[in-house]
């Protein structure tokens, strides 16, 4: 989770050079010269397609990519593309798949081996006024499958759960998702008046309108990272509570990252600090659950002037909350970084931090020992300058893993499928 917020662009199609560590660096930084080298095509674009706005991918037996256009008529379109263990996307694999006009994605996902989107959207009910519609559609046939009315209408951007259990997002019963308001956003985190609330959607026995539960409406004070726990039949909400303030609620030195789980059936516990304390400040974070523990990576410090640090804290999940196990790091200097990022790459966590160089970036990678912390980097590819990772997916067969990468070219936004197999 970052301070910033970085919206969704456009795209445009450059050639794939650009991301292969085999281009010579302009800066000259020792960290590019020891990138490994990374595979890395362009995603295809048909002529009537205007631009590319955003790349998700459902993990899983089934994965899949799944593309979302502007076509030059100025309808919405949206591509699923199959995945068939290669970075290179051909364009006579793209399923076209058309939702409403107003329809915002939260997510695609797979429950018992079939394709599934979720999306949002708002209609009118009987008196006119606005009424939120959550659909469930199986893919590439587009049939909607559940759908519900929640009592939300307000909702400016939402995001089906991750998780890090399993290959795929969904619960063996139904879906986790956030959904946030339409209030102003800021881009700090203690300046943020944006609410996002939190459902979850349970799959009928019998019928086609899902179960929402919405947990009395609860709402939290920032953005959310949902970790759903399916043995417990939960999910933990973790996020920044911009509303507890040094000398009041915190001394020196306290993050407020709170941690508070939600049941299935409604039940939720109080919200608890994790205890995370920094030296300097908090500039981004990112929460895993892996196999019963939580893990937390952050960047103590600002890379924009230099002096930070990479600190990644466990937690052991127990009876009377979270136990802190143990807190690793390193010196960042000189580097601007992404948000940490996570992924689980043959049954191991891994933790990515995109490199912002001078005119260039990299990828370092930091496989985590779970009894002692981080070991050590590697680096991965020589990447345009201001590159982002829109979305990860790793090989269920064979564990690579795979990144949808985009990049600005002037004005517009480039995305390329790139594959880190030598990870």
């Amino acid at each position: 989770m970052r301070l910033l917020v970085l919206p969704f662009l456009i795209i445009a199609v450059i050639s794939c050079d650009f991301f292969h560590n085999g281009r010579t660096p302009v800066s000259e930084w020792d960290l590019l010269d020891r990138a490994s080298h990374v595979k890395c095509a362009s995603w295809p674009q048909a002529k009537e397609v205007l631009t590319f706005n955003k790349i998700q991918t459902a993990k899983g037996p089934s994965a899949a990519f799944f593309a979302a256009s502007v076509l030059r008529t100025g309808e919405a379109m949206s591509f699923l593309a199959p995945f068939d263990g290669s970075y290179k996307i051909d364009q006579d694999s793209l399923v076209p798949v058309k939702f409403g006009k107003d329809d915002m994605l939260l997510g695609i996902t797979q429950l018992h081996a079939g394709l599934l989107a979720v999306s949002f959207q708002i209609t009118q009910d009987v008196k006119g006024a606005p009424q939120g519609l959550i659909e469930v559609r199986s893919l590439p046939n587009n049939v909607v499958l559940y759908k519900t009315k929640p009592t939300w209408s307000n909702i400016a951007d939402g995001a089906l759960a991750a998780t890090y259990e399993t290959f795929s997002s969904t619960a063996p019963n139904g879906f986790w998702v956030t959904l946030k308001d339409g209030a102003s956003d800021s881009d700090t985190f203690e300046d943020q008046t944006t609410e996002t609330k939190v459902a979850f959607l349970k799959i009928p026995a019998k019928g086609a309108e899902l179960e929402v539960q919405t947990f009395n409406n609860l709402s939290f004070p920032s953005e959310v990272t949902l970790l759903p726990m399916f043995k417990q039949k939960s999910a933990l909400a973790v996020y920044y509570d911009h509303n507890r303030v040094v000398g009041k609620d915190l001394v020196k030195g306290d993050v407020p990252l709170m941690v508070q789980e939600l049941f299935e059936d409604g039940r939720h516990v109080a919200p608890k600090m994790l205890g995370i304390k920094v030296e300097s400040n908090l500039e981004s974070w990112a929460a895993m659950f892996f196999e019963n523990e939580l893990y937390i990576a952050y960047i103590d410090g600002d890379t924009m002037v230099g002096r930070a640090n990479l600190k990644i804290t466990k937690f052991q999940i127990a009876q009377e909350g979270m136990r802190q196990l143990w807190t690793r790091g390193f010196k960042i200097d000189n580097i601007h970084v992404s948000e940490p990022l996570w992924i689980v790459q043959r049954h191991k966590p891994h933790l990515f931090l995109l490199e912002w160089l001078d005119n260039e970036s990299t990828l370092s990678s930091f496989p985590i020992v779970p009894e002692t912390g981080i070991s050590e980097a590697s680096v991965h590819g020589v990447f345009p300058k201001g590159s982002r990772i829109e979305d990860t997916l790793v090989d269920a067969s064979d564990g690579h893993v795979y990144m949808v990468m985009r990049t600005k070219n002037k004005e517009l936004w480039n995305f390329e499928v790139c594959d880190l197999s030598e990870l």
